[in-house]
C-alpha cells in the first residue's frame, strides 16, 4: 500500500528530465609571447643608403641629414654626436613616426673630421625597453662618383651598437599644449620645454633659438630669444606661425647651447592653411582655393565677355556690307554709277 502511494504522488504526463551535462573547461589560453626586442638602425647619411655601403661614409655637409628605423611606434629616438675622444657636440630628442620611420637634420655646424653618430629608441610606454645603434662618419671631401660605385654593393660595414660604458645624456623634452581644433596658419602655438637637466635657474648665457622646419628640413622662420627659466626648470614660450606657412608637416625645434654643446628637442606639428570661408567644420574654403575659384570666374567672364564682343563686331560689321549694298544699288538706279 504505501509503494502505491508513492506511484500516485507522480503527475501521470510528467517525465524526468536529466539535468545538461556539464560544459568541459575551456583549456586554459598559452602566456602572452614576450615583447619583441626594440630594433634600432641608421639606414642613411645624406643621400648614402648605409645598408649596401661598405666604406667610410663621408658627407660635404657641415648639417648632415640622418634617418633611420625602429620597429616601436611613436618611439622616443636621442641622438648624439660626439668627436671619437667622447667629446659631445649635439644632442637631439625627437619622435618616430608611427611607422618607426625617424628623420634628424644636424643644428649648428660639425668640424671636418671623423665623428659617431649614437643613438637609443626608447618604448614610450615603458622606458626600460630601449636599443642603441652608432655610427662612424666624416665630415670632408666627398667620395668620386668611381669610388662610390665601389663602395656600393653587399655592405659589410654595420651600424653597431653603443659601447656599454657609454650614457646617454638626459632627454629634453618639448611638449606642444595642443588644442582640440587644427593649428593654422597665422594661429601662436605654445609650449614647454624641460630643461632641469641641462641648466641650472636662471638665464641662458647663450639664449635660445626657436624655428619651424619643413618636411624637407629648410627652416620656414625662426626666432632667437633671451630665456629665464622657471623655477621647476621649464621654459614656457610661443611661437607664431607666419601666415605664408603652406599646408603641411613641420617640427617645432628648440635649441638651446651650453658651452660648446648644441642641445635641441623636436616635436611634429601639423598645421593647416587658414580657412577664408569655414561654413561649418566640415566645409571650409582658404585664401589660396577662394582665388583659385575667383581666377577662374574671371576667366570664364572675360571669355563670355570676347564672345559677347565678337557678335556685336560681326554684327556690325554686316550691317555695314548691308547698308552699303543698299547705296550702291540706288547710286545704279538713279544713273550716277555704272
Amino acid at each position: 500500500t504505501e509503494q502505491s502511494d508513492t506511484v500516485n504522488e507522480t503527475a501521470p504526463n510528467e517525465c524526468y528530465v536529466p539535468p545538461p551535462p556539464t560544459p568541459p573547461t575551456p583549456p586554459t589560453p598559452p602566456p602572452p609571447p614576450p615583447p619583441e626586442d626594440v630594433v634600432c638602425r641608421i639606414t642613411t647619411l645624406d643621400k648614402i643608403d648605409l645598408a649596401n655601403f661598405r666604406c667610410l661614409p663621408k658627407t660635404k655637409k657641415k648639417k648632415p641629414f640622418f634617418a633611420g628605423t625602429t620597429n616601436v611606434s611613436g618611439a622616443r629616438i636621442q641622438a648624439e654626436i660626439s668627436s671619437r675622444s667622447g667629446k659631445r657636440k649635439v644632442i637631439s630628442s625627437f619622435t618616430a613616426n608611427e611607422n618607426g620611420y625617424w628623420s634628424w637634420g644636424v643644428r649648428g655646424q660639425l668640424k671636418k673630421t671623423t665623428q659617431i653618430i649614437s643613438v637609443r629608441s626608447t618604448d614610450p610606454n615603458d622606458s626600460s625597453r630601449f636599443a642603441t645603434c652608432s655610427l662612424l662618419f666624416k665630415i670632408g671631401k666627398a667620395y668620386s662618383r668611381k669610388k662610390m660605385k665601389k663602395c656600393t654593393g653587399a655592405a659589410t660595414l654595420q651600424a653597431l651598437s653603443v659601447p656599454p660604458n657609454y650614457k646617454f645624456s638626459l632627454p629634453l623634452a618639448l611638449r606642444i599644449k595642443k588644442s582640440q581644433r587644427p593649428i593654422f596658419a597665422g594661429d601662436t602655438i605654445e609650449f614647454e620645454t624641460d630643461t632641469e637637466n641641462y641648466f641650472s635657474e636662471g638665464g641662458l648665457g647663450q639664449g635660445a633659438a626657436f624655428q619651424l622646419i619643413d618636411s624637407k628640413n629648410n627652416t620656414v622662420y625662426g626666432v632667437e630669444k633671451n630665456i629665464i627659466l622657471e623655477k621647476d626648470g621649464t621654459i614656457n614660450e610661443s611661437l607664431k606661425i607666419p601666415l605664408y606657412v603652406a599646408s603641411g608637416q613641420y617640427k617645432i625645434i628648440a635649441q638651446f647651447s651650453e658651452g660648446e654643446e648644441i642641445v635641441t628637442a623636436e616635436e611634429d606639428l601639423a598645421v593647416r592653411e587658414k580657412p577664408a570661408i569655414a561654413l561649418n567644420s566640415t566645409w571650409e574654403l582658404t585664401y589660396a582655393e577662394l582665388l583659385s575659384h575667383l581666377g577662374w570666374a574671371a576667366i570664364f567672364l572675360i571669355m563670355i565677355l570676347l564672345a559677347f564682343f565678337s557678335l556685336l563686331a560681326l554684327e556690325y560689321h554686316l550691317s555695314q556690307y548691308a547698308v552699303l549694298q543698299v547705296t550702291e544699288k540706288n547710286l545704279k538706279k538713279e544713273g550716277y554709277i555704272d
